[in-house]
């Protein structure tokens, strides 16, 4: 899973069409999240060493949007958002380095080389050891991206404008 919150920032460039139509063009970018796991413990001998994943993902979100606002006068108009977004997300795992175990069997042979053969099996770590490897992945997808703002008029031409938005999309 890579489920994680994370704080982020856009800027949106819009403009009016109609009295109570609007479009922009935005864009927003999310800090980095990253999420730790630690591997199952598998049980058999000899041991594998626990894996500490180490795992983070960001977006960059590029979107359009049509909006339509209630009637001007009021001193809070409501707007209601949709538009289509493309979603780039980069994910980045980190697997350690471990030790891997070394199963060999020693080059004994004589006149008891059956039982040589059995009692020479060792099970040791070595040095062998996988090295630490990164991981990156980028996706593109397209969403669909919703809205709702309150516009809370302070003058005639200032207002403080509260907002949530909501994008849905997919990635392999």
């Amino acid at each position: 899973s890579r489920d994680a919150t994370g704080v982020g920032g856009g800027l949106r460039v819009g403009t009016w069409v109609h009295p109570r139509w609007t479009i922009e063009a935005g864009v927003e970018v999310a800090s980095r999240t990253t999420a730790e796991f630690t591997g199952p413990i598998i049980a058999i001998f000899p041991p594998p060493p626990i894996a500490n994943l180490r795992s983070s993902t960001s977006f960059v979100n590029v979107s359009t949007m049509v909006g339509f606002h209630s009637p001007a006068g009021r001193r809070v108009r409501l707007g209601y958002l949709a538009g289509f977004s493309f979603v780039r997300a980069t994910h980045t795992t980190g697997f350690p380095n471990f030790p891997l175990p070394d199963f060999r069997l020693d080059d004994r042979l004589g006149f008891d080389a059956a039982i040589a053969y059995f009692s020479s099996f060792t099970i040791s770590r070595t040095a062998l050891s996988l090295p630490p490897t990164t991981v990156t992945s980028r996706q593109n997808s397209g969403a669909l991206t919703l809205g709702f703002e309150g516009a809370i008029d302070l003058t005639s031409k200032v207002a403080v404008v509260p907002e949530i938005r909501a994008s849905t999309f997919s990635t392999a």
